[in-house]
C-alpha cells in the first residue's frame, strides 16, 4: 500500500516552488492552489501579491483603489510579499469642470494614500509609474527613505521638457 503525502506536510520552500511553477504555467491555478490548505495559502500569497496594480481614473477613485488594496493586503497578511507596484492611468484626460487634473493631481493630498501604502511595503523593489505626468514628490520622498532606498523607479512617461521645444541650430555661424 502506497502512503500519500499531503500538500500541507511539504516544506514551505517546496510549496513556494509549486506556486512559482503554477504562475508560469497557468496563473489562475495559483488561486485554486491557495484554497488547498493554510500552508498552500501562505505559499500562494507570495505569488498572488507580488505585484499591485493601482489604476488612476480620478481623485476619489485613486483613494478608494488604495483603500481596497490596503484592506486586501492586510486581510491576507501580504504586505511583505509585494515586490512591485504599478501605477497607471491617464491623469491628463478630460475631466469634468469641477474635477480638473491640476486641482487633484498637483496636490500632495491626492497622492498621500499611495505614499502611505508604499510605506507599508518593506519588500518593495520596483515602482512602475505609467502615467504621462510628473512623479509626485510625496512618492519620491517615500522611496528615498532608508527602508525603501533600494527600490527602482520605472517611469514610462518621463520626458525632458526641453525636448518638447523646437530648437534650431545654425551650423553656418561660428559659436
Amino acid at each position: 500500500m502506497m502512503a500519500f503525502i499531503r500538500l500541507d506536510m511539504l516544506p514551505i520552500e517546496t510549496l513556494l516552488a509549486i506556486g512559482d511553477i503554477l504562475e508560469s504555467l497557468h496563473k489562475p491555478s495559483v488561486a485554486s492552489f491557495s484554497l488547498v490548505s493554510r500552508q498552500c495559502r501562505r505559499a500562494a500569497a507570495s505569488v498572488l501579491f507580488r505585484t499591485v496594480n493601482v489604476i488612476v481614473e480620478g481623485p476619489e477613485q485613486l483613494a478608494s483603489e488604495v483603500d481596497r488594496w490596503t484592506s486586501i493586503l492586510l486581510a491576507n497578511d501580504s504586505l511583505r510579499h509585494i515586490r512591485a507596484i504599478r501605477i497607471s492611468g491617464d491623469i491628463n484626460r478630460d475631466w469634468d469642470a469641477d474635477d480638473s487634473p491640476s486641482a487633484c493631481f498637483n496636490s500632495k493630498a491626492a497622492w498621500m494614500p499611495v505614499a502611505r501604502l508604499i510605506e507599508k511595503m518593506p519588500g518593495l523593489r520596483h515602482l512602475h509609474f505609467c502615467c504621462d505626468d510628473y512623479l509626485p514628490v510625496c512618492l519620491l520622498e517615500e522611496l528615498t527613505k532608508d527602508t525603501l532606498s533600494s527600490c527602482r523607479i520605472h517611469w514610462t512617461g518621463f520626458r525632458l521638457s526641453s525636448l518638447k521645444q523646437s530648437h534650431s541650430l545654425d551650423l553656418t555661424k561660428p559659436v
